[in-house]
């Protein structure tokens, strides 16, 4: 294990099922989730959080 810690990066998280993440993103608004869905695509580990239980009917990151 002590091994394992030394090859990792510092600024790198593990998740609950030992997965090595690489990113992680606080809010699951529009730009967060698009955000996570791209790094996934480049096959990076992501992490989102959101604090909230239910989709924001009227999210501030659409339009201005």
């Amino acid at each position: 294990m002590r091994d394992l810690l030394q090859q990792r990066p510092p600024a790198i998280a593990v998740s609950e099922n030992n997965v090595c993440l690489s990113v992680i993103i606080v809010g699951a608004g529009p730009v967060g989730l698009l955000t996570a869905i791209n790094l996934v695509r480049a096959n990076v580990h992501v992490l989102v959080l959101e604090r909230g239980t239910g989709i924001d009917q009227s999210p501030c990151a659409t339009f201005y």
